[in-house]
Order: structure tokens, then sequence, then C-alpha cells
């Protein structure tokens, strides 16, 4: 849609009052649809189906002119203002009537939007629909008419009346054969009116407030676009707005309904839980979760069942629900560490790293056992020894209508009597693969023994010696230490202490003995021997191949000189090259 120009506006504001002698309504008392639960008026709603009511059943009227609880001669208007109700004449206007009821049943009327609104005079419609994707060739495509019917004057065009909008000829005279679509409401009493537009039906008291707010929005020329758009009110917009009119701004027409049902509303007390939804008097109530919520689960979730009759006059009643059949649940009880001895007073909860608690999110009840006691819902130790807290879910009323109750859960810890700390170790240096390494472990203030574990890392313990730790690298990287001490019946666990170091590349030792008294024989060979501490393979090599030659492990005599013979170790991931030499003159 292009933007639309801003235009000057006018506000309106209606004020109207009518008093209409129409059919007052009572609710029956629902009925006990299941006897089997303890509510009065209560129903079980299955967690995998709807449960629906018949509100006509319950819902009687005065009237008994009236079946079914169907207004007869009356048309819906449900509009994006709200919804209000047209009685019609049809012994006053019965073509008129017909004409306009045609409209209605065929959906003519569906998607249109009120067209004009003209300050203390009328609001007017039935002219054109809203197509924002321009299908039509026109964002307001007019809406197709079926032949005029003649008028039928007889009642006034009184405040809060619908008449029949009719043109004109090229001298402004009213044509009263020329009545189609279009029709309007009277914002005033307008009895000048009265000679020409036929008046066919009225506005129901309660939809008052609608057409009020109808009226009282501003208005915009749209004239650009049909001649018959001079004044279009519009909701949420003003001259003042920021942003271009949209199709959201215009009032339309969502639906028109001929003899409707009375109007009902329900409202559940906890929608999360139990959601209604409402189609005429069709009311379905579906199970959505369990409640959590304390407060709505101690009064159930309450369905409230609204109508009202076409003087505005509202009864109400409502019910009851309850999932069926009961959910299960379950108790998630961490374990609770070893506690040393207080007599402050504390919350159960502060003894767990996450607090215990049921899949449903109910409440838990504790009981204890052993040296511990609770006053005004604070728990204190007596003594030091095992304790023992049970968990279990409510098992009585309003609980056990939703859940069955879960399996209670124990959990069983020491409370010993004193604490202890551990100090620091000492610097662990850099330390080269190959070689263990010392640790003295840190002291416990308790005086107790404390054991040192490899955490992570490449090493291993390797034995206790003089009152130290040796640890054996195998590997290169970062270990890490961990100090503990596990108490004793007079003291609780200490806190883990904890030391980091590196291991490095380590360098093995090549021993090459020595070579001597070799002839200087050309050709003359011999045997080279050398091993390495880190059992590495052994490589050779001559500084010059014209006097020693080497292959493998074996030498050869090529003439007279010196050379100097290599043993060597490659590097590998844990170890660094290594070698060793020496000068070799043949004799």
């Amino acid at each position: 849609m292009p933007p639309l120009k801003k235009h000057k506006i006018k506000v309106t504001v209606l004020s109207l009052s009518l008093s209409l002698v129409m059919a007052t309504a009572t609710f029956a008392t629902p009925p006990a649809v299941n006897t089997n639960h303890p509510f009065s008026f209560g129903y079980y709603v299955p967690a995998t189906q709807s449960t629906n009511f018949n509100l006509s059943e319950y819902f009687t009227i005065s009237n008994p002119s009236t079946s079914n609880n169907v207004f007869s001669n009356t048309v819906l208007v449900d509009s994006t203002l709200g919804n209000f109700f047209v009685e019609l004449y049809p012994q006053s206007a019965p073509q008129t009537v017909a004409n306009f009821l045609k409209y209605v049943t065929n959906g003519l009327y569906q998607n249109m939007f009120v067209q004009r609104s003209v300050p203390g005079f009328v609001i007017q419609m039935g002219g054109f629909t809203l197509d924002p994707s321009y299908s039509q060739g026109t964002y307001f495509p007019a809406i197709p008419t079926y032949p005029a019917v003649p008028s039928e004057v007889s009642l006034s065009n009184t405040t809060g009346t619908l008449a029949m909008a009719l043109g004109s000829d090229t001298n402004g005279n009213y044509l009263t054969n020329s009545g189609t679509s279009q029709w309007f409401v009277n914002l005033t009493n307008n009895t000048s009116l009265n000679p020409y537009f036929t008046v066919f039906g009225q506005v129901m008291e309660p939809g008052l407030p609608v057409v009020g707010a109808i009226a009282a929005c501003n208005t915009a020329d749209l004239s650009s676009y049909s001649a018959a758009l001079g004044t279009v009110p519009l909701s949420g917009w003003s001259t003042n707005s920021s942003n271009g009119i949209s199709f959201t701004n215009f009032i339309s027409i969502k639906e028109m309904a001929a003899n409707p049902t009375l109007p009902y509303f329900a409202v559940s007390s906890d929608p999360e839980s139990f959601k209604t939804t409402l189609k005429g008097p069709n009311l379905s109530v579906n199970f959505v979760k369990y409640p959590t919520n304390l407060a709505t689960t101690q009064d159930f979730v309450r369905i409230s069942v609204y109508a009202s009759d076409t003087n505005g006059n509202v009864t109400n009643t409502s019910f009851v629900v309850v999932p069926y059949p009961a959910g299960t649940q379950s108790i998630s009880f961490p374990a609770i560490p070893q506690q040393v001895f207080t007599t402050n007073t504390f919350d159960l909860n502060s003894l767990f790293a996450k607090a215990p608690k049921a899949s449903s999110g109910l409440p838990l009840e504790f009981t204890t056992t052993g040296p511990i006691k609770s006053t005004n819902g604070l728990y204190y130790f007596t003594g030091t020894g095992t304790v023992t807290v049970t968990a279990q879910t409510p098992n009585s009323s309003p609980y056990f209508y939703y859940y069955k109750p879960a399996t209670p859960v124990t959990v069983n810890f020491l409370v010993k009597s004193n604490s202890q700390t551990l100090g620091s170790f000492g610097t662990v240096p850099t330390s080269p693969y190959g070689q263990n390494i010392q640790v003295f472990p840190p002291a416990a203030t308790s005086g107790l023994p404390v054991s040192v574990s490899v955490k992570s890392g490449p090493a291993k313990l390797g034995g206790f010696s003089n009152g130290n730790y040796l640890i054996t690298p195998t590997g290169i990287g970062t270990v890490t230490l961990a100090a503990n001490q596990i108490g004793n019946p007079s003291y609780i666990p200490a806190p883990e202490v904890t030391t980091s170091f590196s291991i490095v590349k380590g360098t093995p030792t090549v021993t090459f003995p020595s070579v001597t008294n070799i002839p200087s024989i050309p050709g003359k060979t011999f045997k080279l021997t050398a091993t390495s501490s880190a059992k590495l393979p052994i490589s050779f090599s001559s500084s010059d191949t014209n006097v020693i030659s080497i292959k493998g492990n074996i030498a050869t005599v090529k003439s007279l000189g010196s050379s100097t013979l290599t043993a060597s170790t490659p590097s590998t991931t844990d170890w660094s090259a290594a070698q060793s030499s020496q000068v070799v003159t043949p004799q």
C-alpha cells in the first residue's frame, strides 16, 4: 500500500443514552459430572483430551419468544474496536431487513471497514472492504450490490438507530428506491432524515460504547482513493504520528453473524495449567501442565463463566477443575557432606550443595533422626554422630489431587567435632624427564598424616622415603599434585591443597668407550659400541670418511690420518638429542 498522506482530522466524542427492554438471563447450576471427587461442582479434566461444555444448557432466558438461547432478528457486528449487537425490525421494514440479511448471510460485509464518521451525525459502513494485497486493483474494493430496495419509511431516525443510505440525483434529491449495501448508525436524533431514510434496526444497549468509540476516532480524508472516503475514522492514528496510515488503523468488521447465540465469556484462574477455548456456547477446558504455584494449588483451578443478555446484564457461575488421573513425581535429594558440630541454628537447605526438590515443583516435608533437633523451623546439632534426613512429598489435601506421593528419599551424613586445614606445598621446581622428584607433603593442623596423589598430568607416585613422596615423570607437561587429609572420628576431612609444576625433556647420557690400537691397514674393520642411559638407539658417524668410514656400527680404515667418531641418540617426545665423540688415529 503506498503511503497515505496525513490529513486534517476531526475528533468526535459520542454520548448515547438508550433505554431498551430486552430479555434477561440467568445461569442454571452446573451439575457434577463425576461424583468420585471431593468437589460439589467440580470436574476431572483428562491430561490427553479436552473437557467440553455447552453453556447454553446452563443459561436460560426469560423471553419466551426465543428458543435455544438464540437472539432472533439480531445481528452480531464484530469490529476491531469491539462487538455490538443490532436488533432488526422486520415488522416495520420487511424488504429492507431481508436485503440487509442477504448481505450478512452471504458474507459480503466480512472485512469491510467503517468508511465515514461525521461528528454529531452518523457513522457509515457497507460500501468498501480492505484489500492490502491490491489483488483487485484497489486497496478499497467496493462491495458488490444486489438490486436496490424501495424505502420503507415509518420509524424515526433517533439516536442509535440503523438506516439505509440512499443515492441522489444531480440536483441532490434523494432517490428513495436506491438502498443497496450501505447503512449508517445515527449518532443523534436526525429527524430531518425521516422523510427519506428507512430505519430498520437499533444498536442494542451493551454495544453503544463500541459505537461511541468508533465515533470518537480521528478521521482522515482519503477521497483521493474514492469520493465516498472523505471522513474515514482511524484508530490509533493522528496527524502528530510520525508514521503514515496503515491497514491496522482502519476500523474493520471481522464478521457479521445473523441470529447469534448469547455472548459468553470464560476465564481460567490459572491459564498456564488449564486453558479455556470458547466458540459461541461451546466451552473447551484443556489441561496444560500440573500447577506448581502454591496458592493456586491450594485453591485448585477455577473456571469462571460469564454471560450477558441484550440489556448488558451479566450473570456468572464457576466450577473447579483438577487433572485426572493424578500425575507422578519423584524427589531428587543430593548427598549432604560431613558437618562440623556447632550449637548455632541453621536452615536445613543450607546443608545441601543443591537443595532437594520434587519434580512436580511442590514443597517437600522433612523428618530427621540422630543428633539433630528443630525449633521454629530451624535446626541445630545436639552432638556428633550420624544424622538421617528423609524427604517426602505431602500426602494430604490438597496436593494429592494433583500428584501421587513420591517415593521418600533418605540421606545420611556425619557430624564431627573439629575441622582442620592443610599448609601449602613447598616450591616444586621444573624437572627433566627421567629423574624422580622428591615432594614433601603439607602439614595438617590436626597433626594427622597427609597423603599426596597425582591429580593430573604425566607423572605417577614412585614411593615414599624419609618423609618425602617420590614422583616419577611419565612424559612431559604440567603435573598437578593434590594433598588430602581424610579425617577421623574427631576431625572432618581437610580442604584439598594442590600445587603444579612442569616436566621438560630429559637429556640422556651417551657412553662411548675409547677406541684404541687400530692398525693403519687400509680395509681393516673394527666394531663400534656405545650405550644410552635412556636406552635409545645409537647411530655412529665419522668426521673424515677418507680416513675412517662407518656403516652401521662397523668402521673401516681407509688411509692414514685422524677422524672424529661420534655416537648419537635422536630427539624424541620426552628426550633431547645427545652424543659423545672421540678422535681416532689408526697406528
